[in-house]
């Protein structure tokens, strides 16, 4: 298990995190991340989550890198949770192999996830 820290209860961290790893100061779509290599969206939906629901999340993988003048894959690991009850739009599902899709009972988003700052997702 690895523990994830989520983000946007520690405003403080959070700027200097986001500023560090050249994020949107305004959203990343980011709610949860490890700080070494994983970043997680949590979506609650009733019907469809669509690409353009987590196009900042998507746009955060990567940096650019002054040093070595290129783009570099900041966040290996992208993880989406979300409801059952909500499917991936077509455009999200041919993109399914670019992260990890993980489902869960709507109750237990609202239970777990939404009120705690800490949250335990597995392992890659």
């Amino acid at each position: 298990m690895i523990i994830m820290i989520y983000l946007k209860f520690l405003n403080i961290i959070l700027q200097f995190f986001k500023e560090l790893n050249q994020m949107s100061k305004n959203d990343s779509g980011v709610d949860l991340c490890n700080l070494v290599d994983t970043i997680v969206q949590c979506k609650l939906r009733k019907q469809y989550l669509t690409w353009g629901e987590c196009s900042t999340f998507f746009a955060s993988q990567n940096i650019f890198n002054d040093e070595s003048n290129s783009i570099k894959i900041r966040w290996q690991n992208l993880i989406i949770t979300r409801n059952l009850e909500c499917k991936l739009s077509g455009n999200l599902s041919v993109k399914q192999k670019l992260f990890t899709d993980i489902t869960y009972h709507r109750d237990e988003l609202l239970q777990y996830y939404f009120p705690h700052i800490l949250y335990l997702v597995p392992s890659f």
